[in-house]
């Protein structure tokens, strides 16, 4: 296996990627990854599956949440398939050491930060072998609201525009959020989705 981008931490990062828009964070998701190395993450990506979703990158695919709260972990009250996922992941890695794995990407919309951690603290096979790094939150600038943030959020803001909204409006909307999300919290990036420098403008989850 190959953890070089996780040697300091001496586990493999998870990025968990939010955003109620299913079809706008999965477009997020794949200029990601294709402005990236091939292989830089293993994806997985939360039911409901849409065909064709990630047709240029290879996807695992897990049960979606039901009927969570916010104080559940994932390897019981969500009832997700995500600890199933990464198990799987992992031991497959471990198993044909010829399978990349040095950072996980989680498309999902169910899935709190507070949850995931939750579950890698209480799920020793899991904690010993993935550390939560980063949370992504892809967003609709004229939807914006600063209650869709988590409480000290960690990563970048995402924000799409949408057809429809002229580049002046857009500009405008985007320099909006970016004052309100610096205000609360100066680590996050503020970053479009449409960039072509996507990478380069999210900074916080490459080159660790």
């Amino acid at each position: 296996m190959y953890f070089s981008s996780s040697k300091e931490l001496g586990r493999v990062p998870l990025t968990l990627v939010c955003g109620e828009d299913v079809s706008v964070r999965r477009l997020f998701v794949k200029r990601l990854l294709a402005q990236l190395a091939p292989y830089s993450f293993t994806l997985l990506a939360q039911r409901p599956e849409v065909e064709g979703a990630f047709q240029e990158h290879a996807v695992r695919w897990f049960d979606g949440a039901m009927g969570a709260v916010n104080e559940d972990c994932l390897c019981c009250g969500l009832r997700s398939g995500l600890g199933d996922a990464l198990r799987s992941v992992f031991l497959s890695a471990l198993s044909t050491r010829s399978e990349r794995l040095e950072r996980v990407l989680i498309d999902a919309s169910g899935i709190r930060r507070e949850q995931l951690e939750q579950t890698l603290k209480h799920t020793p096979f899991l904690g010993q072998r993935f550390v939560h790094q980063s949370t992504i939150r892809v967003v609709d600038p004229t939807e914006f609201d600063m209650g869709c943030l988590e409480v000290r959020p960690v990563g970048c803001v995402v924000v799409h525009r949408p057809d429809g909204l002229s580049n002046e409006a857009f500009e405008s909307a985007f320099e909006n959020i970016e004052r309100a999300v610096t205000a609360v919290s100066p680590e996050l990036a503020v970053v479009r989705l449409f960039s072509e420098t996507l990478v380069a403008d999210m900074r916080l989850i490459v080159g660790k």
